[in-house]
Formats: C-alpha cells, sequence, structure tokens
C-alpha cells in the first residue's frame, strides 16, 4: 500500500492540472468571442455610420449626384454585404452573420432607397436620381 500512495497522488495531481488547464482554456475561449462579437458589431456600425453620413451629404444636393464610397473590403477578416432598401441599412457580415441595421432618419419620407454592395469590391458608387438613392 505504501508504495501506490506516491503514484496516486502524482496521478491526482495530474488530474487536477489537466481540469485546470481546461477551465482556463474555455474561460479565454469565451473571451476571445465574446470580444470578436463586440470588435465586429463595432466595425459594422462604423461603415454604416460612414454610409449614412455620406447619404446624408448626398440628399442635401437638389440636383442628380453622385459620390464614390470606399469602404474596407473586410472586417475581421470577413467579407460583409451593405443592403439599402426603404426599411433603412442593414450590413451583414458573411461568415459569421453578425449584421446591424439602422433606419435612414425621416429619409424614407422623402426619398427612395435601394441596392446592395458586397465589400470585397472596395469601392461603390451611390447616386442619387430624382427621389431614388441607389448604391452599387
Amino acid at each position: 500500500m505504501k508504495g501506490q500512495a506516491p503514484v496516486f497522488e502524482q496521478v491526482m495531481l495530474f488530474a487536477v492540472g489537466v481540469a485546470i488547464f481546461i477551465v482556463c482554456f474555455s474561460m479565454f475561449n469565451i473571451y476571445e468571442i465574446y470580444f470578436t462579437d463586440i470588435t465586429i458589431e463595432d466595425q459594422l456600425n462604423g461603415v454604416k455610420n460612414f454610409i449614412i453620413s455620406n447619404i446624408l451629404r448626398l440628399s442635401k444636393n437638389p440636383e442628380n449626384f453622385s459620390i464614390v464610397l470606399e469602404i474596407p473590403r473586410r472586417i475581421l477578416n470577413q467579407p460583409y454585404e451593405v443592403t439599402l432598401s426603404d426599411n433603412g441599412i442593414n450590413i451583414t457580415a458573411a461568415v459569421s452573420r453578425a449584421h446591424v441595421e439602422s433606419g435612414i432618419y425621416n429619409l424614407t419620407e422623402s426619398f427612395e432607397f435601394s441596392g446592395s454592395i458586397l465589400s470585397s469590391h472596395g469601392k461603390h458608387i451611390i447616386y442619387k436620381k430624382g427621389n431614388k438613392i441607389i448604391i452599387g
């Protein structure tokens, strides 16, 4: 019995070490997922605000007008899609499916919005034709 005690202690010490490692790995993995979600949402909101500010600039011009938008091709190594509709703007990441959406103030009463783009092209045109604002 005396010979088995040190072996049993070493096995238990190893098992406790493995359990601590698994718990630490799980905790860091949970934090990584949480902060990745926050980061992608913040960056999508930044793109959304940039596009909305250009839509507002476009809407103030009384004649037909166009603006070239240069948006990031990827956010956290993911392409994303920007969609304009009468409900507002929707930006969705392709891989994680994270998305942000927003109305475009009260412009939906005065203008019709349409169009969809993929970020992988980099440069896009948003233009106003009459009372329509189209992204393409």
